[in-house]
């Protein structure tokens, strides 16, 4: 139901200073009024052609409902998640920003042993190891998020 989520995000908004929803992208097809309740729009991808491919299909349409709807300088943010390095047959970063038009925020390499165990623990990756480039991102990104340099 498209107006449940207007009004969740709403009353989330009244008591909180950030509000951050992760929401499969097919969301964005079938609630196009979030674009406009936002402040920003981050994109989640993998250095994949397929991921690509996808994050242009968003980024334009995110693009166009905020143009469409008098916020045509929406503040878009991509991060790359899973990050393995060329020699597991990624595309290259400077190759993925080029051809969305935004640069990176963040990359997320892909360690999923830490988030393994965080999740299995129930506890948070800082807590399981604070020390990786894993958590140095993310932190680093909030950071970017919040206005704050990194």
């Amino acid at each position: 139901n498209n107006n449940a989520l207007e009004v969740l995000v709403e009353k989330l908004r009244e008591n909180r200073e950030f509000v951050l929803m992760d929401t499969p992208r097919t969301l964005l097809m079938r609630c196009e009024e979030l674009v406009h309740e936002v402040d920003t729009v981050v994109i989640v991808s993998e250095l994949t052609v397929p991921a690509l491919r996808d994050t242009v299909t968003i980024l334009n349409k995110v693009r166009t409902l905020a143009a469409d709807m008098g916020q045509p300088n929406k503040d878009i943010r991509i991060v790359i998640n899973k990050e393995k390095g060329k020699k597991a047959g990624q595309i290259a970063l400077k190759d993925f920003e080029k051809e969305v038009e935004v640069p990176v925020a963040a990359v997320l390499p892909d360690m999923p042993e830490i988030a393994c165990v965080a999740l299995n623990d129930g506890k948070p990756m800082v807590a399981i190891n604070g020390a990786n480039r894993l958590v140095e991102e993310i932190r680093a990104f909030c950071n970017v998020l919040d206005g704050k340099p990194h």
